[in-house]
């Protein structure tokens, strides 16, 4: 009620990303472990109610699984707990895990975008192995409650034509 919707900006896609030392190479192969072995595996977030939680929650529902949650104080410290082995998954988004993907330390199973993403098309999408699953971070730019339509509409116009400039398109990206 506070505020007027204006635009969408855009989106970031989450990962599903394993320890290193996780013995799972994709989803299906880590539902199947989590089922037979429901207490031997952990999964970090970002905090209670953060997407990242969510996520975890979801995959949980969607896949009939058992997985203790763990909330740290943000993600930097839930991809420390990652790295370091205190937990077994979570879910981030690409810009925070990719180096340590890259280097060996975490192992991407999947993204939580309805395509595979262009920054790690290498990686499968939650919904190939779990019909469905989708979850995305999304920014976007509000005003005031009470704004003016015309106003509303002016700002969604401009938005849209700075969004369409390829330069911003790639900066964003």
């Amino acid at each position: 009620a506070d505020f007027e919707p204006v635009g969408l900006v855009g989106y970031s896609p989450t990962l599903l990303i394993a320890n290193a030392k996780v013995p799972v190479k994709d989803v299906k192969d880590l539902v199947t472990q989590l089922k037979a072995k429901p207490d031997k595996y952990t999964y970090a977030s970002a905090g209670n109610g953060s997407t990242h939680h969510l996520s975890g929650e979801l995959l949980k529902t969607m896949a009939g699984i058992d997985i203790v949650h763990i909330p740290y104080k943000g993600t930097t410290p839930a991809i420390a707990a990652l790295i370091g082995g205190e937990v077994s998954i979570m879910f981030a988004t690409v810009t925070g895990i990719q180096p340590q993907i890259k280097n060996g330390r975490a192992r991407g199973l999947a993204v939580t975008t309805p395509k595979r993403s262009n920054m790690m098309p290498e990686l499968p999408t939650m919904a190939e192995t779990l019909p469905g699953f989708e979850m995305l971070s999304w920014f976007g730019l509000l005003a005031p409650a009470g704004t003016p339509p015309a106003i509303v509409n002016r700002m969604n116009a401009e938005t849209t034509k700075v969004l369409a400039n390829p330069d911003v398109r790639s900066l964003l990206a």
